[in-house]
């Protein structure tokens, strides 16, 4: 997994063409995407998405209120916390999408992933990159970057990797990804000049063979 060899990825395409015709387990996405980026077409929403090409798509979240409002909206909703949740059943892709970060205990997160998982499912994790370009002008400009006040941990591709090795993941894929708001456009070149100055990774993990 050596930086420079990293490839970029489109995030969406990347996450669409693992799920398509699956069946998929997509972990806690309203705060971020739902009120805000339903019908924003340079930020879209992931779930949206993900119904449009699963085989069936249920959603987690701790949150009932969330839970209540997805469920209104026709989609298939339960209440549970990632870092325990007991589901009963496995599933083909699991999706954790910008997550990880907000967790208190990484740990029980990925054993509990591991219970709903089959030999052959996949687990793809997408996170910020603290590394991302941006970053490190804010730490010229502003002396420190700028870090979401929910976010309770970082990863680079190395540090998350070997967290899911002891959990008894083996790594399949990693990817960091390209921008997609318009903006982002013109300054984009930053990642392609350096892997490491992306804004997000992505990680596709399966558990290990015995």
């Amino acid at each position: 997994m050596e930086p420079k060899n990293i490839q970029l990825v489109d995030r969406y395409e990347y996450i669409l063409k693992l799920c398509t015709w699956k069946n998929v387990l997509d972990l806690w996405c309203v705060d971020h995407d739902f009120l805000v980026h339903s019908e924003d077409k340079d930020h879209p929403w992931l779930h949206k998405n993900i119904k449009s090409v699963a085989e069936t798509l249920l959603w987690v979240d701790f949150l009932e209120e969330d839970v209540a409002l997805m469920t209104k909206s026709g989609f298939t909703a339960v209440q549970a916390n990632v870092e325990n949740m007991d589901l009963w059943k496995t599933f083909d892709v699991i999706v954790a999408g910008e997550i990880i970060e907000h967790l208190q205990n990484t740990w029980l997160f990925l054993q509990s992933c591991k219970k709903h998982m089959k030999k052959d499912s996949f687990l793809i994790i997408t996170t910020p990159n603290p590394f991302y370009y941006l970053h490190q002008y804010q730490v010229l400009r502003f002396w420190k970057p700028i870090i979401h006040e929910e976010h309770t941990c970082y990863f680079d591709p190395q540090t998350l990797g070997y967290l899911a090795e002891l959990n008894w993941f083996s790594i399949e894929e990693v990817y960091f990804t390209k921008l997609y708001k318009k903006w982002h456009r013109y300054v984009s070149w930053f990642t392609y000049l350096r892997r490491y100055w992306s804004q997000w990774f992505i990680i596709t993990l399966k558990l290990k063979s015995e």
